[in-house]
């Protein structure tokens, strides 16, 4: 696997209320594509992570936006992790090392990950909110603790080798379409199978 220098996700959440007789709830789905380079100038988006929002607390925009944020760390923090087993090297390895900063052996000193939302939620509190609660050692009474808490252990585990970026785009700029298309299909599917499974019951 060759050194991991940049890595750019597009993330999109979405969500649709139900209309369907006896079932009052919402569908939703949170996913994150990747961006591959492939020259100096060119490059193509990959879905990398795409998660069904059902089983648990009802999915709503914000939620959704943030749960996307989370798989695309969670992918970038798999990918590092890849890159340094490759050259037999370990997260620890590189925290027991952050002192003087010797990252010889992968190549650079960080990676650079950079992430592209469509949610505003998503982006104002990883860029306020969680830099607070960081400083603090408090969480404090925002919506989705679980995915904030997600979200700042992925960040922790981070730190040491990588530069984290956060930037928002509108929803329908053409930087997160695939992503939002992903989205969009996965929640029409969800709906078919309901629809179907209380057509039949």
């Amino acid at each position: 696997m060759p050194i991991i220098r940049f890595l750019r996700y597009r993330c999109c959440g979405s969500t649709q209320d139900l209309c369907i007789p006896g079932d009052d709830g919402a569908l939703g789905c949170a996913a994150a594509t990747l961006t591959v380079s492939t020259g100096p100038h060119e490059s193509y988006d990959e879905v990398c992570a795409v998660r069904e929002m059902t089983g648990g607390p009802r999915p709503t925009p914000d939620r959704a936006g943030v749960m996307a944020v989370v798989l695309a760390l969670s992918h970038a923090l798999g990918a590092v992790e890849r890159a340094l087993s490759e050259r037999s090297l370990s997260l620890q390895e590189f925290d027991d090392n952050r002192d003087n900063r010797d990252y010889s052996r992968l190549g650079r000193a960080t990676v650079e990950i950079h992430i592209l939302s469509d949610s505003e939620y998503a982006i104002h509190g990883l860029r306020s909110w969680v830099p607070q609660w960081r400083r603090s050692g408090f969480l404090g009474p925002a919506a989705n603790p679980d995915l904030w808490t997600d979200i700042m252990d992925l960040e922790e585990e981070l730190d040491d080798i990588a530069d984290v970026e956060y930037t928002y785009v509108p929803v329908n700029h053409t930087h997160i379409k695939m992503a939002h298309e992903v989205c969009r299909g996965n929640i029409e599917e969800q709906f078919q199978v309901l629809a179907h499974r209380v057509s039949r019951a």
